[in-house]
């Protein structure tokens, strides 16, 4: 959408209200209307008088403050307190006695806030004040005796809309309803001008009251919207200029769009105005915006019969609902972007905002985000999560992937022309998104060659080692290398390290996963810059933080790498975790990080099972080994699946060796020696002699009859020679 200037509508302060309004009013239609002072309705009614015992609690207050006897003044705040009086009351009899001793309200109170006699009671007392002011904002009375008051002369007027401005966008609605009302005549020309005064405020009703059929009244609309200024209501005007449904609707929809210097709007098209309009609020970036004033925000809608109603809503979230609503009105109107796209990214980004809060604009039982989005299909997924992936926004990105998970397979993993997003997503700078990328490309068990499927095995393969301790790689000089390990470890990291680059990658091979490297700059500057080299060509590391312990540099051109002078244990940790939450790999529960293991060792058996020639979990080998030595029983239960079905000698040696192992749970040995039946099955005897005397002892001598059966049935798929079934028999 165009890129209009705002309209130089400044906010008046008090010090320039008599000119500034005078001159506002004189140039406004209906400005004469001051001329006829007597013929205009008095004002409306006073304000109910103060309580007299509330008055003078709150003059002894004021009074006793400003000179100083802070236990007087307490004594009588404490009164004004506990008088029962409602919030509303109070803040009258606060303006009462501000107004009469010529003081400011505000200054005073923050003033009396910071004395220590004071410092208890005044925050009681201005929560209430702002209480009252929320509460009288918001009253339709005291709405209604403000408008009225600004036709009653100027000074009326002066005060009336500073009130008025108070209430902000609640007064709108009222404000319109006189519009509508021809009785009402006489309070039209002062309430337009009052609706420019208001500005900004009045955007978000005001916009929502361009959907009106009444011509007078939206006319009327149509002028305020001009004369405040914002590009943010063109797409309104532009609608009502191409669709609006009479001649003179139209015509003063364009007369308005000149006004604001955006004729050409008249003849954009209106779908992609509203697209833009959708976008300018997916970031935030719209000036329709909710009054922080409120503690809620107003979604507002138009009634034909009621005018307009609004919904309340958190304020998180209106931006989004805002979003989905424009990018509605987009397709609606037949632009020519992916406005569906924008609403399903609007729709997700509604429930990563709304938490565990609630949408009065969502009816019960209305569909989750989930719901349209695996409706809407994979090439508008995919086009959803490429947005989140270029806003750095993980939440949305993760749900947009999890959608994508349930519909995609090897015909529509990439479609659309934002297809490549979710190779773009194994690349995420958050785990989460990283490893449901994988899992999503998995599942769709692809067969044909794309970018970035080379990450998606290792990403697996890193799921499955996720356990909540991070896995650390360290370069450090001999001399002080292995004690350095130990002070890593005492701090919660599993450790491998070496003096040289080659020597820590190989020890790498020891740690289920890398999530950051420490490297010191006393090793030599050859040395380090190898490393740095092989972990960016790797995708096993290429998202694990990289931290460098360095007395003389604190930063470099390459914002992945992180300088510290700190060297001990404690003085580095807040460090690397800084680093690792760049990267996204803050580390995960154990619950959650078990759950990935299981997904994904159950994927990675699918593929192999399915024979995938693209994705190779034979890549994945050495890692998987290191996972038998895994703590969680489960985990290492469908790790012996996986490694149940692939063809090498070492893996028949490996579950061997796990099932015979004494501190291993019956549970995982049962599950080894099955695994290790499946493959010798599969590819035949692979094992060594030591390998066979394992399995051997095991059926002879297990510790219970369950896992002395599963020994046989690895035993008989060995199909060991007959010399070696004899002597099971002949020795029983």
């Amino acid at each position: 959408m165009m890129r209009l200037p705002r309209l130089n509508v400044p906010r008046i302060v008090p010090s320039l209200l008599l000119i500034a309004t005078a001159v506002s009013v004189t140039m406004l239609p209906g400005a004469r209307l001051y001329a006829q002072d007597a013929a205009v309705p008095a004002a409306a009614a006073a304000a109910p008088a103060v309580d007299a015992e509330l008055r003078k609690n709150v003059e002894n207050f004021w009074h006793y403050g400003k000179i100083g006897k802070y236990d007087l003044s307490a004594d009588a705040a404490n009164k004004v307190l506990g008088s029962g009086k409602d919030s509303v009351e109070i803040l009258r009899a606060f303006e009462s006695v501000a107004e009469e001793s010529k003081d400011k309200l505000d200054v005073w109170m923050l003033r009396w806030q910071g004395i220590e006699k004071l410092k208890d009671v005044t925050p009681k007392l201005l929560s209430t004040l702002d209480e009252g002011r929320r509460t009288r904002r918001a009253d339709p009375a005291w709405i209604e005796s403000n408008i009225k008051d600004l036709a009653v002369n100027r000074r009326s007027y002066f005060l009336a809309i500073e009130r008025i401005r108070d209430s902000g966008e609640l007064a709108v609605p009222q404000m319109i309803d006189y519009l509508r009302d021809q009785t009402k005549v006489q309070y039209h020309g002062p309430i337009r001008a009052a609706l420019k005064d208001l500005g900004q405020l009045a955007l978000n009703p005001l916009v929502a009251a361009t959907e009106m059929k009444e011509s007078a009244a939206l006319i009327s609309v149509i002028n305020s919207l001009a004369e405040i200024g914002y590009a943010s209501s063109v797409p309104c005007l532009a609608r009502l200029a191409q669709k609006g449904e009479t001649a003179t609707i139209q015509t003063a929809a364009k007369t308005a769009l000149e006004k604001m210097g955006a004729p050409q709007a008249v003849t954009l098209n209106v779908g992609d105005q509203y697209y833009n309009l959708s976008e300018s609020f997916y970031y935030g970036k719209s000036a329709i915006r909710a009054d922080m004033r409120n503690p809620e925000a107003n979604v507002w809608s138009w009634d034909e019969t009621k005018g307009l109603q609004r919904v309340k809503v958190p304020h998180g979230i209106f931006n989004d609902i805002m979003s989905m609503r424009t990018a509605k009105s987009a397709m609606m109107l037949e632009t020519s972007q992916d406005a569906l796209s924008l609403w399903l990214a609007g729709n997700y980004k509604r429930e990563v905002d709304l938490g565990s809060g609630k949408d009065a604009t969502q009816p019960d039982g209305a569909p989750s985000a989930h719901f349209y989005g695996v409706a809407a299909g994979t090439q508008y997924l995919n086009a959803t999560l490429a947005r989140a992936l270029g806003d750095n926004d993980a939440p949305v990105a993760l749900k947009s992937v999890k959608s994508l998970q349930e519909i995609v397979g090897r015909t529509n993993l990439m479609a659309g022309p934002k297809g490549e997003a979710i190779s773009d997503a194994l690349r995420s700078v958050d785990r989460s998104v990283r490893f449901e990328a994988a899992f999503a490309v998995a599942a769709a068990l692809p067969d044909k060659e794309f970018a970035g499927k080379d990450r998606v095995i290792p990403l697996m393969a890193e799921a499955i080692h996720q356990n909540g301790q991070p896995g650390m790689l360290l370069l450090f000089p001999a001399a002080g290398l292995n004690a350095k390990v130990d002070e890593f470890k005492g701090v919660g990291y599993s450790v491998a390290g070496g003096a040289t680059a080659e020597a820590v990658i190989t020890a790498s091979g020891t740690l289920p996963a890398v999530d950051v490297v420490v490297a010191s700059d006393e090793v030599s500057a050859t040395e380090l810059q190898s490393l740095l080299t092989t972990l960016a060509g790797t995708p096993r590391f290429e998202r694990a933080a990289k931290v460098i312990i360095s007395k003389t540099i604190t930063a470099s051109p390459d914002t992945t790498l992180n300088y510290t002078p700190a060297s001990d244990a404690a003085g580095l940790k807040p460090v690397i975790e800084a680093a690792r939450a760049k990267t996204g790999g803050v580390p995960m529960d154990e619950k959650v990080a078990t759950t990935y293991a299981l997904r994904s060792a159950d994927l990675m058996a699918k593929l192999v099972i399915n024979g995938n020639k693209i994705l190779e979990v034979s890549q994945a080998q050495q890692s998987l080994l290191a996972s038998l030595e895994d703590t969680r029983p489960d985990v290492v239960k469908a790790v012996a699946n996986v490694l149940g079905m692939l063809n090498d000698k070492m893996v028949q040696s490996a579950l061997a060796s796990k099932a015979a192992d004494d501190k291993a749970p019956e549970e995982v040995k049962i599950a080894a020696f099955k695994a290790l039946a499946t493959n010798a099955k599969n590819h035949g005897n692979l094992l060594d002699q030591d390998g066979i005397a394992l399995v051997q002892k095991s059926v002879a001598a297990g510790p219970s009859l369950d896992v002395r059966s599963a020994a046989a049935e690895a035993r008989g798929a060995l199909n060991l020679p007959v010399d070696q079934a004899k002597t099971l028999i002949l020795g029983h």
